[in-house]
């Protein structure tokens, strides 16, 4: 359990689980140790509450004035996490340079923290991913590789150029760059890729929560490192010394990169439409029961929220009836939906890049099951059937989707759904979500705040009514 006086963190809880398990007493055990094998199974949350966890369990059954949020995170419903940055250091796609970003900007913890600094509990989930086309896939490990080996250029070219001329005291940096250029930008290139994959290999050893495969971690990067040895050894009489590194970093990057590549494939099981709706829908009955046994927030004030991929997800299954019939909840219990940059109708991503680098690793080639997959679609084939309101938000700069909000928007008007639109001026499609937290005249969390406690206030005045 993590926290601060504003908030506590339970983290990795498992919705699949028994939400009643280990709800004890001023003991919190909670479901926070019960970490075991979370790379692959993706069915977990971090839960963001006000205030400290042992306060609400002491005198208070249930903290009734304390709504709570789903938040769904976006990445092409093929990458991301609930911290985001974590993506990015796993076998899936170790991106050294994406990663450290991401962690500066802190998304999307900071959803959680800002709402719960707001007096809202948040729980930030993640959920099964899809997979992309092999050809797409190398091009993005390459390009992840590329991206990496900047940073560690940027990192050690500094360091060496500053022992070189502290070993040299005479020499001045034209001396330096003169012993850097001893040997062929090729090699030098190799040799970066080599110390890039090295690096990238052991941050994502810590990361195999399975003993088996965290076994098999440690002997194929050993035995990558030996063989590359052994070549370096053996070929003293054949090669120079400037071949002969470039031999053993070629052997280090691309046996580390295929074996990167088998344990992807032996660890990864991909997602497809609707398994990861059904994911979502499992998160919200999993919350409300939560919130039921642990009283930390009040589960009849739950309000959904995702950004881009995850704009889509919360919307589908709150439009489209039978993610939720399908559990002991209804959408009655949903009290608001937020969209932020969300994804609204997939036709649109039918283009031939968008196609293949989105639409077809999630939801297949079939045109009908992309208009089913829609929320501007099944938001038309609503009847008879209550639609808790919706908060549209978008970027100003963000391409085709802020026009598709708009246009997703006027449709929930048509049908008669309450809605809320706003643009966030400034931001793209990225930028936008680091709003959360940022003390501006109106902060992300801030309009977020304003459109919940507008639907409870109604809530109220109806019951007292």
């Amino acid at each position: 359990m993590e926290g601060t006086e504003h908030y506590s963190v339970l983290r990795d809880l498992d919705y699949y689980s028994d939400p009643t398990h280990g709800q004890a007493t001023d003991d919190i055990t909670f479901q926070e140790s019960n970490k075991l094998q979370r790379e692959n199974t993706k069915h977990t949350l971090d839960l963001y509450v006000p205030g400290e966890i042992r306060k609400a369990y002491r005198g208070v059954k249930r903290c009734h004035r304390t709504p709570v949020v789903i938040f769904v995170h976006g990445g092409g419903w093929r990458r991301g996490d609930k911290r985001a940055w974590r993506h990015y250091l796993t076998v899936n796609d170790t991106n050294l340079l994406v990663a450290l970003l991401l962690r500066f900007f802190n998304l999307h913890c900071n959803v959680g923290q800002a709402l719960a600094r707001q007096g809202i509990a948040c729980a930030v989930i993640n959920y099964p991913l899809s997979q992309p086309s092999f050809p797409l896939l190398l091009l993005e490990r390459c390009t992840s590789m590329i991206c990496s080996s900047i940073l560690v250029a940027a990192i050690v070219f500094p360091l060496w150029l500053m022992i070189h001329t502290l070993n040299n005291v005479t020499a001045n940096v034209e001396v330096a760059f003169y012993a850097a250029n001893q040997y062929s930008h090729i090699t030098g290139v190799l040799m970066l890729l080599a110390l890039t994959q090295i690096i990238r290999y052991m941050i994502v050893l810590p990361s195999s929560k399975h003993s088996l495969q965290h076994k098999a971690h440690i002997f194929v990067g050993t035995l990558i490192l030996v063989i590359a040895g052994v070549l370096f050894i053996t070929t003293m009489d054949r090669f120079s010394f400037e071949h002969r590194i470039m031999i053993s970093s070629s052997v280090i990057v691309m046996s580390s990169e295929m074996a990167s590549l088998c344990q992807y494939y032996s660890t990864h099981s991909p997602a497809q439409h609707p398994q990861q709706a059904e994911a979502v829908a499992s998160a919200i009955t999993w919350i409300k029961n939560y919130g039921e046994a642990s009283g930390l927030y009040n589960p009849d004030w739950l309000f959904v929220m995702g950004h881009s991929a995850g704009g889509h997800l919360v919307s589908l299954v709150t439009i489209d009836s039978h993610y939720l019939c399908d559990t002991e909840y209804a959408h009655a219990d949903i009290k608001g939906v937020i969209t932020i940059s969300g994804v609204y109708n997939l036709e649109n991503l039918a283009t031939r890049f968008l196609k293949t680098l989105y639409l077809v690793p999630t939801f297949g080639n079939n045109p009908q099951t992309w208009k089913q997959a829609s929320p501007q679609r099944m938001v038309t084939s609503v009847k008879n059937r209550t639609v808790p309101p919706f908060l549209v938000i978008s970027a100003e700069k963000d391409l085709h989707l802020r026009p598709e909000a708009e246009t997703f928007v006027a449709t929930l008007d048509k049908c008669g759904i309450e809605c809320d639109y706003v643009m966030i001026p400034g931001t793209n499609h990225f930028s936008v979500m680091c709003q959360f937290g940022k003390q501006n005249i109106l902060s992300l969390d801030e309009i977020v705040q304003r459109f919940i406690y507008k639907i409870i206030t109604a809530d109220i005045s109806e019951q007292n009514s």
